[in-house]
């Protein structure tokens, strides 16, 4: 199984693309799938400005990276990550409306999206930046109706927290 992820890795043409790389670069992955990833990430010399393409098309995999890796040009980021936090937003917002079970839907889901996206604003925040509006929009998501009770779910905490 892992031989094939980092298979994959080792083929992957970062020129043309970084996206499929990105869930392979956080914290908790193996360390030899995650040291991979991210160095072939960081082989392409515009690696950071794509990453901003990247969350300003909507690519919250970015997140992945930022929750437990630094970047160097932090100014090219803020802007850029408002649009991803509201690409997540909208995710949330149509997985809630679209459900069609209510056992799909229980109070830890999204955990692992939230988490993600709350550790990458960290550093963000520590140098000045404020993404109150767009985590307000993002906690504003789970109010989402669908066609029954749904949980109360643990993210919305983590969210009010981080705001």
């Amino acid at each position: 199984f892992e031989m094939g992820i980092i298979a994959r890795i080792d083929s992957t043409d970062a020129q043309k693309g970084i996206s499929s790389l990105l869930v392979h670069t956080a914290a908790g992955r193996h360390p030899i799938i995650r040291e991979k990833a991210i160095a072939k990430v960081k082989s392409r010399p515009d690696w950071q400005e794509e990453m901003v393409r990247l969350l300003n098309d909507g690519d919250t995999g970015v997140f992945y990276f930022l929750s437990s890796n630094a970047v160097e040009k932090m100014d090219i980021f803020p802007a850029a990550i408002h649009k991803g936090i509201l690409a997540q937003t909208e995710m949330i917002r149509e997985s809630i409306r679209n459900c069609s079970h209510r056992d799909h839907l229980r109070k830890d889901s999204f955990f692992f999206e939230i988490n993600d996206l709350l550790k990458s604003l960290k550093p963000f925040k520590k140098a000045g930046h404020d993404f109150t509006p767009s985590l307000q929009a993002l906690r504003n998501a789970f109010n989402e109706r669908c066609d029954f009770d749904k949980p109360k779910f643990n993210v919305i905490k983590m969210i009010e927290k981080a705001m």
